[in-house]
């Protein structure tokens, strides 16, 4: 996944109440979009907000833009994985809505990707040389008649989960002891993603000067035109911008690379790749939404949505599907918050509005940074998350 952020570049107006209200945020699939202010209605979002960003969505990804041969090449072989270098070509459809549409701003939340060739180096200097670690894995747990045995059966085998299983650990350990200075090494993987960054260290500096919080993701070969692998790979929301912290996602998300539950999807999926040697890309994005604890004002509360370009469930041709929800967009990643259903085709919109009692926030838990559920105030309850 990756996001765009677009901003209506014009007055404030005022509310029914005479206040002036500031913009709101309303993610739209791998969107995130600065609206107009929260009208007392309830809607959130204006339908030809909505409108402009698909019709702009299609043409650009249509147009010679999206080169597949491009975006494989930064993916898999210059190794940033396909989240992103989806965000280089979200760059670049950000650029082309900012020349047809001057009345909005598109941008991209800053990034920065750490590619697999330097989480493999990495690594190594903490002691798991992960390509002789996997060969013996493999020797051991799934020679070739045990791979064949799994894809016949669709399963893992038990000997393999737990080989799987030391390794997730071995990961995890080598990032929570990094040293001070590990992201400074890591500092030169940002060359042919952000031309004007020095690294990861100007990058969390930046994030620091800006009061940033994080996002830490996986961006792995999932997000291909053959290959999905939905919540099969971990990424970590509201990380404070410090290396401990920062370390300590960067081993969760790689460790989730190898865990059960990812090989298992892929498994299923046919991916005749998963005994080859685990692809390890990070990206590093600044996370869009409300402050720790939750907006006080309901014209502060984002709308996470996630873009369906189309409706496949019913076969119906011309139909896009958006499915939204208040709050982090993780709530509808893995449907657990209430989620708004919209059907798009043309000028027609069907929605299925859902009460949304609650929804997830950036909080503190126990001393640890993470996501919490967070009741909605009666006056979004029934409200629509985007508007029709």
């Amino acid at each position: 996944m990756c996001n765009l952020l677009l901003e209506t570049i014009k007055t404030t107006p005022k509310n029914e109440q005479g206040s002036s209200n500031p913009p709101k945020d309303t993610f739209l699939g791998d969107l995130e979009v600065i609206s107009e202010p929260w009208p007392a209605s309830g809607q959130v979002l204006a339908s030809r907000l909505v409108r402009l960003l698909l019709l702009s969505l299609f043409s650009s990804l249509s147009a010679s833009i999206f080169n597949t041969d491009h975006l494989k090449n930064q993916a898999e072989i210059a190794g940033f994985g396909y989240k992103t270098a989806n965000l280089l070509v979200l760059k670049e459809l950000a650029y082309t809505i900012n020349k047809a549409v001057p009345t909005h701003l598109v941008t991209v939340p800053d990034f920065i990707g750490l590619p697999n060739e330097s989480m493999q180096q990495f690594l190594k200097t903490q002691g798991l040389d992960l390509p002789t670690q996997w060969q013996i894995i493999i020797a051991s747990a799934a020679g070739p008649l045990q791979q064949k045995k799994m894809y016949k059966n669709k399963q893992l085998s038990t000997k393999f989960r737990q080989e799987l299983e030391t390794l997730q650990k071995r990961i995890t350990q080598a990032c929570e002891q990094a040293s001070a200075n590990t992201l400074a090494n890591l500092s030169g993987s940002r060359i042919g993603v952000r031309d004007d960054s020095n690294g990861a260290v100007d990058f969390l500096k930046t994030a620091v000067q800006s009061n940033w919080q994080l996002m830490v993701r996986s961006t792995g070969k999932e997000d291909s035109e053959t290959l999905a692998n939905a919540g099969g790979n971990v990424s970590v929301a509201n990380v404070p911008p410090r290396d401990t912290y920062v370390m300590r996602a960067i081993g969760e998300v790689l460790a989730s690379y190898v865990s059960t539950k990812s090989m298992q999807q892929r498994l299923q999926a046919g991916d005749t790749t998963i005994f080859d040697t685990p692809f390890l890309p990070v990206l590093i994005q600044r996370m869009i939404g409300e402050p720790i604890g939750g907006a006080k004002d309901a014209a502060h509360i984002p709308t996470g949505c996630v873009l369906y370009t189309r409706e496949t469930d019913g076969f119906t041709p011309g139909v896009a599907l958006v499915q939204a929800t208040f709050g982090h967009n993780e709530g509808v990643v893995q449907s657990s918050m209430p989620i708004d259903t919209f059907y798009l085709c043309r000028n027609i919109t069907y929605a299925s509005i859902k009460i949304k009692t609650k929804r997830l926030v950036p909080g503190i838990e126990k001393q640890l940074y993470t996501i919490l559920e967070q009741p909605n105030t009666e006056d979004i309850v029934a409200a629509p998350s985007l508007s029709q």
